[in-house]
């Protein structure tokens, strides 16, 4: 697959919110958000890996400075 990293995600946004903002690119194989590992807390970054090089490029191009649960992303 093709994993893509995703920075500045709102804090209560979980692995299938991040999937389904990038499932617009192409089919996404896994999505996951970092969470400290005592607290259970967001970190505030994620990532989303895609079956194929072309929905990456997609989610790169079109997905990076796009506005998910109130927050402009970076890819």
């Amino acid at each position: 697959g093709f994993a893509l990293y995703v920075s500045n995600v709102a804090w209560e946004a979980g692995w299938q919110d991040l999937k389904d903002h990038f499932a617009r690119f192409g089919r996404v194989s896994f999505a996951d958000v970092a969470r400290d590992r005592d607290t259970g807390r967001s970190l505030g970054r994620g990532i989303v890996r895609f079956d194929d090089e072309a929905s990456a490029r997609r989610a790169i191009v079109y997905g990076n400075g796009t506005v998910f649960m109130g927050r402009e992303i970076n890819v």
